[in-house]
């Protein structure tokens, strides 16, 4: 019986790799053949850097029990994966892989001059990309939009104090970094998307902080005298202090996770009893310390910093301190943000005039636009309650643009639309404001086209919006190489990272650079909120 069993197990695990068996070759004619063994599959799609990780536009044909597809490749390396009746699957026959950012790998090849096939990994040093040439023709544009926001955060009414930090501490580690890093690398150009929404938050903050008061309730906790807090302020403090990423932002610091392990969990739930029991005073000083050092960019806590404004700064000889803080600690940590969030604008401003960056806006307040101007710009069912105000949507328009003059002296030419909304209706606000483009996703241009999804050819280029005889620029983001660096390329090491996102692009140039019209490529996505998921703030990468 056992026996008979485990031949069952072998046989069962021959199979399943059989079954998994895929391939890659040169055929006569000098195509790439790709194979995938399926002989119960009924679908097959081929998905790489070659087609953008596109799940639906290169399907694969059924020869017998294998499903192939043939592709011309210029030289350079490509990941890729087969997708089989839905399910993602990688070549088991190549041994040329790297992490995928959701716990498998893609498989990985590099053709070389001479059209031959190497299974191997690339591994590259920083700053160079060795086997990405010049290959001449028509160069591919490449636009990098940083959408920096945050919603409009409650408010105390007995205090004035905003429920929320994240305007500030978002502050100190991502809006005047993203932008300074820029100074580093002369030859790069970005768009930055500040919404307004966002600077009128970051100005108020600013404001109380100098008038004394207390911009939020996690500052006036921090602030507050360690051997004074109440025990409804120790529970706020253990239950909320450690709000960021543990890997990334709090177990790299050996007091911070220290104060972490210190927590007694009851099954999901912290037991605050307990856990106030072990906490002491110095504990608790040490962590109103290490809440607001943990969010500061890793430049500020690696060396001093000279800022806009002629200030230097720096929280390293804290972060080398460790523990034991004072409250005049706490104050000089506190102080030190508000240096660095008063640079934010001037830093935008440098920059801008100096021609390095775009500076964008959003209507005013982040709204979901077409529904204030009519709610039946929706989805079936329609709402039971007709509701339209275009003035409203015209006026979010407008405001933001005279908050964009008032700080910087002059108009925007883009504005990302919040959510990337769009309608036909809402193209002659924009125009009338003296907006000369927008943007949204690649999916509205299919939707566009009544089309499931769009090809290369049809997203890689800017279009014109028009409606009512107003006309805007508009152009749509690559879906799967924005959201690759959101939320897949922090799983993974940084160089495979890199090397992904870099060959993706060098395969578009590659397939436009004998085209006599440029090709635009626009990678556009949330400027803060990935970057706490990548090891050391996504600096390496």
């Amino acid at each position: 019986m056992f026996c008979g069993m485990a031949f069952r197990i072998i046989f069962a695990l021959f199979l399943f790799i059989y079954e998994a068996y895929g391939y890659v070759k040169v055929a006569k004619d000098g195509k790439i053949v790709f194979g995938q063994y399926a002989p119960q599959g009924e679908t097959a799609f081929l998905a790489g850097t070659f087609n953008s990780w596109s799940p639906n536009s290169t399907p694969m044909e059924k020869l017998g029990d294998n499903f192939e597809i043939s592709l011309s490749l210029s030289p350079g390396t490509y990941y890729y994966k087969f997708i089989i009746d839905g399910r993602w699957v990688e070549d088991m026959d190549n041994p040329a892989k790297v992490d995928d950012g959701f716990g498998g790998f893609n498989s990985v090849f590099t053709l070389t001059s001479d059209n031959k096939i190497l299974m191997e990994v690339p591994r590259i040093k920083k700053g160079e990309i060795s086997d990405l040439k010049d290959m001449g023709g028509t160069p591919l544009y490449l636009a990098i939009l940083w959408h920096q926001h945050q919603p409009m955060y409650l408010k105390d009414p007995a205090t004035g104090e905003y429920s929320e930090p994240w305007v500030r501490l978002h502050g100190i580690k991502d809006y005047y970094d993203m932008a300074a890093m820029l100074k580093n690398y002369p030859g790069v150009f970005v768009n930055i998307n500040l919404t307004p929404v966002l600077i009128l938050q970051l100005e108020e903050i600013i404001k109380n902080y100098d008038a004394g008061l207390f911009p939020d309730k996690y500052l006036r906790l921090t602030l507050k005298d360690a051997s004074s807090l109440t025990d409804d302020e120790k529970e706020f403090l253990i239950l909320s202090f450690f709000s960021a990423n543990w890997g990334n932002m709090i177990d790299i610091y050996p007091r911070y996770k220290e104060l972490r392990l210190k927590r007694v969990w009851s099954g999901n739930n912290i037991d605050l009893a307990r856990s106030k029991e072990k906490f002491t005073t110095e504990d608790y000083r040490d962590l109103q310390c290490w809440f607001n050092l943990a969010w500061f960019d890793p430049d500020f806590k690696e060396g001093e910093v000279l800022l806009p404004t002629g200030k230097k700064v720096s929280v390293k000889k804290f972060i080398d301190k460790g523990s034991g803080f004072s409250e005049s600690d706490k104050k000089e940590i506190v102080d030190t943000q508000f240096e660095i969030l008063k640079s934010i604008i001037p830093i935008h401003k440098e920059l801008l005039q100096a021609g390095r960056i775009e500076l964008t806006t959003t209507p005013f307040f982040h709204p979901i636009l077409p529904l204030i101007y009519d709610n039946y710009m929706t989805s079936e069912p329609l709402p039971s309650k007709h509701f339209q105000f275009p003035e409203d949507a015209k006026g979010h328009i407008n405001l933001a643009v005279e908050k964009y003059f008032s700080l910087f002296g002059k108009k925007p030419y883009g504005m990302w639309p919040a959510e990337g909304s769009v309608a036909k209706d809402i193209i002659p606000l924009f125009a009338d404001a003296g907006i000369r483009w927008i943007a949204t996703d690649e999916k509205v241009l299919a939707r566009t086209l009544g089309k499931e999804f769009v090809s290369q050819d049809e997203k890689y280029k800017p279009y014109f919006a028009s409606y009512d005889g107003k006309s805007v620029a508009i152009i749509f983001r690559d879906t799967e190489l924005s959201d690759a660096i959101g939320f897949r390329y922090s799983k993974m090491h940084y160089k495979d990272a890199v090397y992904d996102f870099l060959s993706s692009l060098y395969n578009i140039y590659t397939r436009y650079k004998d085209d006599t019209i440029p090709h635009l490529v626009s990678v556009i996505l949330d400027g803060e909120n990935a970057w706490e998921n990548y090891p050391h703030d996504g600096k390496d990468f």
